[in-house]
């Protein structure tokens, strides 16, 4: 993974992201245990940590879940930088609609193999941890070195500024 920031990464950001990533990396476990009747026994491990104007770490995990984590973050990715009305409300009807492992946890809650609130524990930690992540600058190596017409790093930087007003306006309404 590779966090971006323009300057320094404090601390405090820095543990933010790496407690949404266990966080995700459980789900992962859980959805492989609970829908695949895969139990994976390693636990993660930070292998590498490189420091230059953005900091890049590998985590080693079981290939499974590493491209199950690495498609989920391709696929919230290309659903955030090509929905130009992306809005944090809709966030979840947008990401159920176009992420693959959404459906299979669809699939196993309607044919039974989990229960309904199972799914939607899996649902939301898959969603929320990997958002998260995303919006503290922080996005597979592959995502950023991708460049169509746009650089994804200034595009990430833009809808985090983007999120962070739209929540802050939400506090200040709620509060109202």
């Amino acid at each position: 993974l590779q966090v971006i920031e323009d300057g320094k990464i404090d601390l405090k950001k820095f543990g933010e992201i790496v407690e949404s990533l266990n966080e995700l990396i459980s789900t992962v476990y859980l959805l492989y245990e609970k829908v695949e009747n895969i139990k994976f026994e390693d636990h993660p491990k930070i292998e590498i940590v490189d420091s230059g104007s953005d900091i890049n770490f590998v985590i080693k995990l079981p290939e499974k879940a590493a491209n199950l984590i690495a498609q989920l973050f391709k696929q919230m990715w290309d659903v955030i930088i090509n929905n130009k009305s992306y809005r944090y409300r809709q966030r979840l009807k947008d990401f159920e609609e176009t992420i693959t492992v959404i459906e299979k946890i669809n699939e196993a809650k309607n044919n039974g193999s989990i229960e309904p609130e199972m799914a939607e524990v899996l649902k939301k930690g898959l969603i929320e941890n990997a958002e998260k992540i995303i919006f503290r600058n922080t996005v597979t190596k592959q995502i950023v070195l991708e460049s169509v017409e746009y650089s994804n790093r200034q595009v990430l930087i833009e809808k985090t500024n983007t999120l962070l007003l739209e929540e802050g306006k939400e506090k200040d309404d709620s509060e109202k």
